[in-house]
């Protein structure tokens, strides 16, 4: 074929934008954005009724070409926020189907706020259609993530109670397990535990039967944030060094830091200070050859935290610092708050409850734009600092669950 061919050419990036931009000058799409474009309603709702009107045997590809532009593109922006996203075997796209492939970490968030909701309508789609179920539960495996990130727990509820169900008719047991680890932490960020480890539960029995090893550990992993939450340390410690050991058997460095950073919090909890500062910085080296994410700012703020509980204050805050800087760069609102609130921590242990009342203000506003229920409790931190500097507040709760990067402790990189 070639380069002239006018069906290549209306398949290349340059001829969709030729035919976008005329459509735009007959008032038939209106340029919202950089490459982005909406239409009217009654117009959608006619191009809905010609797609529908096409023979069947033309809408499945077309579907398919859709559904594996989103899902190969949030894998490939996924895998830039959380690196072990990448370990997804994902089917061959279709032919002719271009992915999205963004160049670092800033513009792969960019990318998945701004297609979030077609994200999880593609979803919708691949539920409906016979053969797309494995792609509806791999898109909810690929976002979940960032639904946290984006501290959207109810999209992220339904996005995975969609997938269970397109499991389900299709038998994909490989499916089904990843859907019941993913709600195990939607339940858990929901903090309906019960329910969330009964998911848990399932999950490990299938990855075990299928000698998914990765999968395994993924669940011991998340096990020990549910042990954390009904702090019982001692059986959180031990879910991690299970976790640990089968993501090194797997050779999963992304998995290994994350599990060290979590098991360094558990024997923080048990006062082992030292134990969990070697784990913490074991994880901290590994993930400075990882890259900048989120799992790294976590990890950061676990070595803040472990100095400032020790009695270090002023070694916590270079650690703390770092911890906010590469949260508020990655965008990931939760993770800046919590590192934000541990600074605050360190710096009323050094006798600077002004500057405290700084970090924990502005922590205050990210979550007021959130909405996020931890306000509640960090304001009343900041009365009580007003009221008594020299006496510092209880530390807020820890990391979010699950493999999140965004304030994870069970497991600070998804796997």
């Amino acid at each position: 074929m070639s380069t002239e061919d006018p069906i290549l050419k209306a398949h290349h990036p340059a001829g969709l934008n030729r035919r976008l931009a005329r459509l735009a000058r007959a008032s038939l799409l209106t340029l919202v954005g950089h490459d982005r474009y909406t239409m009217h309603d009654l117009l959608h709702a006619y191009a809905a009724d010609l797609v529908r009107s096409d023979p069947a045997q033309e809408q499945l590809p077309a579907t398919r070409r859709l559904v594996d532009h989103y899902l190969h593109s949030a894998h490939a922006a996924a895998g830039r926020l959380h690196s072990s996203q990448a370990v997804l075997d994902l089917p061959v796209p279709q032919a002719e189907v271009t992915i999205c492939e963004p160049s670092d970490e800033v513009r792969a968030r960019a990318w998945l706020d701004a297609e979030r909701a077609t994200l999880l309508a593609a979803a919708g789609r691949a539920a409906e259609v016979e053969g797309l179920h494995g792609q509806c539960w791999q898109l909810a495996r690929t976002v979940t993530g960032f639904l946290f990130d984006a501290v959207r727990t109810q999209e992220a509820l339904h996005l995975n109670l969609l997938a269970l169900s397109a499991a389900e008719r299709a038998g994909d047991r490989l499916g089904l397990a990843h859907v019941h680890h993913g709600l195990a932490q939607v339940l858990a960020w929901a903090q309906e535990y019960a329910r969330g480890r009964e998911h848990l539960n399932r999950a490990l029995l299938l990855f075990t039967e299928l000698g998914d090893v990765r999968g395994q550990a993924r669940c011991h992993g998340l096990l020990g944030f549910y042990h954390d939450r009904a702090e019982d340390h001692e059986a959180a410690v031990g879910s991690a060094q299970e976790a640990l050991a089968l993501h090194r058997a797997v050779d999963d460095p992304a998995g290994v830091a994350g599990v060290l950073n979590n098991l360094g919090w558990a024997w923080a909890n048990l006062g082992d200070h030292e134990r969990a500062l070697s784990a913490c910085l074991e994880a901290l080296e590994i993930q400075r050859g990882l890259g900048v994410s989120g799992a790294l700012s976590a990890t950061l703020d676990s070595v803040g935290f472990v100095h400032q509980q020790a009695g270090r204050p002023d070694r916590a805050i270079t650690y703390l610092t770092e911890a906010v800087a590469v949260a508020q760069r990655l965008g990931q609102s939760l993770l800046q708050v919590e590192a934000l609130t541990h600074l605050g921590e360190a710096l009323c242990e050094l006798g600077d409850p002004s500057s405290a009342r700084e970090q924990w203000t502005y922590a205050l506003g990210i979550l007021d734009d959130l909405d996020h229920p931890d306000a509640e409790d960090l304001r009343s931190r900041i009365h009580r600092l007003d009221s008594a500097p020299t006496s510092p507040a209880r530390p807020l709760g820890g990391h979010g669950p699950g493999e999140m990067s965004t304030g994870s402790r069970a497991d600070s990189t998804p796997a």
